[in-house]
């Protein structure tokens, strides 16, 4: 990775960190994007430049994956048990409608834009929740 390329991952990992911190301050009427705002007020951001050298990984408090975003592909995937699928049963929203919100949010809320909100493979979450425990 180059060294223009590892500032640039590092500087949006810092800015997206000082963004989520106001997540505690953020109050929305709609219950569905509170949802969203809340899984993400009290993650955490990991990067490893040197395996992962395209994404920010952000985890809740307990080091559960909530998802990633890929800055070349700006691709941001979300969690499907702690995010998706939640969205999807608890209010009734089909797979394009949550799409569409995801990429709303992510756009408004983390300044990300523009982004195409994806379900990441079914395993990758759990390489990934290993791979950053793992790792020193």
């Amino acid at each position: 990775m180059q060294e223009k390329e590892e500032k640039e991952l590092n500087d949006l990992a810092v800015r997206l960190s000082k963004i989520i911190e106001g997540f505690k301050d953020i109050v929305v009427d709609d219950e569905r994007e509170q949802f969203f705002i809340d899984k993400f007020k009290d993650c955490k951001i990991k990067v490893d430049l040197k395996k992962y050298s395209n994404s920010i990984y952000f985890f809740d408090q307990k080091d559960a994956y909530l998802g990633d975003y890929n800055l070349k592909r700006e691709i941001f995937y979300v969690s499907l048990n702690k995010i998706w699928t939640i969205l999807e049963l608890k209010y009734n929203l089909n797979y394009n409608q949550i799409k569409d919100l995801i990429q709303s949010w992510v756009e408004q809320h983390f300044k990300l834009g523009p982004v195409t909100a994806i379900l990441p493979d079914e395993y990758f979450p759990l390489v990934i929740e290993q791979h950053f425990k793992l790792r020193p």
